[in-house]
């Protein structure tokens, strides 16, 4: 192939080029009809290896430089999920958004704004929405767990067990090694013969400690009735975690279901707790 230098030297002013030289003219240039190789254009294959190739499927893609080099990267996404970053790719979590609702670990949501699969762990809870009622320390309410396992507000005088009941309670209160205290409240209309009455049968046999004990004896064989564990120095009333023992100082061998009724109360602690 001619340089220019060298295929001007042809056609100067006056001279007659020969069939050689036209012809090397002719081959010294590209024609439109021939195809240029990609080695044959200065640069270009340099270029079209360091080019962004476009990422095949469908989907969504995020691009990834790595010095000279650019490279698409495919997100892992699936409908409704959000994403987060695992370090090296955007990925599907666990929470799940469809239409203004949220669910944590499951997609079956059904009428709740946030529904979790598991535990909920927190250091604080606020509800909002208590109109007036907010801001008065006079608020009558609390928070139940209702039978379907929803959380509730109901009055705190509704729904609760009788203060004094024949089932064991808590009474919200702690003792002095802050245990809380339990409350049962037991009637007995036949006393045994010897006046001790076993506790075992109708109070928890894990009683540690009796906080406070109260009582109403009805006799209507002495024409009695009397609260608290002693009647005129004479009839005396001891408790121990077990066994009540009812005792007349001045009679021997009294038969003591002749006593009409006995009502006991005991708060107490337990050694379980």
């Amino acid at each position: 192939m001619k340089t220019k230098q060298e295929l001007k030297q042809y056609f100067k002013n006056g001279d007659i080029p020969n069939q050689e030289q036209f012809w090397a003219w002719q081959d010294s240039y590209w024609h439109k009809d021939d195809k240029i190789f990609i080695e044959h254009v200065e640069g270009l294959k340099t270029t079209l290896n360091n080019k962004l190739n476009k990422p095949s499927g469908t989907g969504f893609y995020f691009l990834s430089q790595n010095g000279d080099i650019s490279n698409f990267q495919k997100i892992d996404i699936q409908s409704y999920y959000l994403l987060y970053w695992n370090g090296s790719n955007f990925a599907k979590s666990n929470i799940y958004y469809n239409n203004d609702k949220i669910g944590i670990g499951t997609n079956t949501i059904l009428t709740e704004a946030l529904e979790v699969n598991g535990n909920i762990k927190t250091t604080g809870l606020i509800a909002t929405g208590l109109s007036n009622e907010q801001g008065n320390s006079d608020f009558n309410k609390n928070i139940i767990a209702k039978a379907d396992g929803t959380l509730a507000w109901e009055d705190k005088t509704i729904g609760r067990l009788p203060f004094y009941s024949p089932r064991e309670q808590a009474t919200g209160e702690k003792w002095i090694d802050n245990k809380p205290i339990y409350r049962t409240t037991v009637s007995f209309d036949r006393i045994p013969s010897n006046g001790e009455i076993n506790l075992l049968k109708n109070f928890s046999d894990n009683i540690e400690t009796i906080v406070s004990n109260q009582m109403f004896t009805k006799w209507l064989a002495r024409d009695i009735k009397f609260a608290g564990n002693q009647w005129q120095g004479q009839v005396f009333i001891t408790v121990q975690p077990d066994i009540v023992k009812i005792k007349d100082v001045r009679t021997t061998d009294y038969d003591y279901s002749l006593i009409d009724s006995f009502i006991l109360t005991l708060e107490y602690t337990k050694k379980t707790d």
